[in-house]
């Protein structure tokens, strides 16, 4: 007896949910620095808290994502929940928002990932944390087009480019079709060595395929209500290091000093040749022997009359 197959009635075409999301004006800073970025193979976004620094990123993540030919990219915070927050949902305005309707979390090795869909065929994104010294070996094996990183002076780095998460995703993109890197972070201490090996370092190189850098303030993020901006200004003291920091965005040590001025300032104090027309008294030389892979480093401080 043959029994006639009968339709389930429940099996309808999926239709993707569909939004818009409600963007605010984007302030001239922003915009000049999304359209740079469009054309630029690294952009890097400084600036204080809230500035919309990841979303300004993100939004060039998605123009790359849709048209590059290479399939694997890399996502990337201290930790991989920080990525997939900051990256990821972004306060709704993240790249599976920008994405909404044709991608998916999934798995890819073993490796947090999203899948999306786009004019170029089908892209996975992998989601990373970068924060330990062996955070680089979730990294190694493939090979990435987009490497767009959120807090990047929070990921691990070192002389080694063995063991240095951030050396070693710079080199995860060498056999790439065509490579991207999108950084953001909050301003640190003038001497962190993000500045002096990466940031400002391109910053005077003619870094190939075009460098992109913008300082971003609270103020440049035009989604904050003049009204809310008087609130929040009212919890800081104007001129307080936690004001220049979060506020201003500018990069300060915040921390630990008895000199302020000094530590933010020390090419005012550095002396070269003349130095025996400054009377010096007294010399105090410091060492501070690195150990679990920081450096070595000498300071001579002199004393005049």
């Amino acid at each position: 007896m043959m029994t006639q197959m009968i339709p389930n009635q429940l099996s309808l075409q999926y239709q993707p949910r569909q939004t818009t999301i409600k963007w605010k004006p984007f302030s001239k800073k922003w915009k000049d620095y999304i359209h740079k970025g469009f054309k630029s193979k690294m952009s890097v976004a400084e600036g204080s808290i809230r500035s919309g620094k990841t979303i300004a990123n993100c939004i060039i993540a998605c123009d790359f994502l849709e048209r590059c030919p290479d399939k694997l990219h890399l996502a990337t915070g201290s930790t991989i929940a920080n990525a997939k927050l900051n990256i990821g949902d972004s306060n709704g305005y993240g790249l599976e928002h920008l994405f909404r309707g044709r991608c998916r979390w999934g798995k890819y090795k073993d490796n947090e990932a999203l899948y999306i869909n786009t004019l170029t065929g089908e892209k996975i994104l992998i989601f990373a944390g970068g924060g330990k010294a062996d955070s680089y070996k979730k990294i190694l094996g493939n090979s990435y087009g987009l490497w767009i990183a959120t807090e990047i002076n929070l990921h691990f780095d070192s002389d080694d480019s063995r063991i240095s998460f951030i050396k070693t995703a710079l080199g995860r993109q060498l056999a790439s079709i065509e490579s991207k890197i999108l950084w953001d972070f909050n301003p640190c201490a003038p001497t962190h060595p993000i500045y002096s090996n990466y940031v400002d370092k391109y910053k005077i190189i003619n870094y190939l395929g075009g460098y992109n850098y913008q300082h971003f303030t609270l103020m440049d993020n035009l989604s904050i209500t003049p009204e809310r901006l008087e609130e929040i200004m009212q919890t800081y003291e104007v001129g307080s290091l936690w004001y220049r920091r979060d506020i201003l965005g500018e990069r300060c040590i915040a921390q630990g000093l008895c000199y302020e001025y000094f530590a933010n300032n020390t090419k005012e104090f550095i002396v070269k040749d003349d130095y025996k027309k400054n009377e010096i008294i007294k010399i105090t030389v410091g060492v501070d022997f690195g150990g679990s892979l920081s450096a070595t480093t000498f300071v001579a401080s002199g004393i005049t009359k």
